[in-house]
């Protein structure tokens, strides 16, 4: 189990440094507090399974980097990234903190 929290946390610390955003941005964008982040960051505690994809949509990486997460630092992040934000029907960047 602590593999599996190391492993989940370096995947969203790698994301959240090859798209250039802070723990408190990615916060702010999600509705949770910076010291959550940090615990999901250092491997302390797991986003649930309802914070997958906000978090994936927030990071513009596939889900499947957080639902199982390649060993510890062995793979490039940029596997995962995503071309494209998705864009509501405004044509402005979808925040996921609004996800229904």
């Amino acid at each position: 189990m602590a593999e599996e929290r190391e492993r989940l946390g370096y995947a969203i610390s790698a994301a959240m440094t090859e798209r250039g955003i802070s723990g408190p941005k990615l916060a702010t964008q999600l509705g949770k507090s910076p010291n959550t982040i940090h615990r999901w960051t250092t491997g302390e505690t797991v986003m649930s399974a309802l914070d997958v994809k906000p978090v994936a949509i927030a990071l513009g990486v596939t889900y499947d980097l957080f639902i199982d997460p390649p060993k510890v630092p062995v793979y490039p992040i940029k596997d995962y990234l995503v071309e494209h934000q998705p864009r509501n029907p405004a044509g402005e960047e979808f925040s996921p903190r609004f996800l229904p």
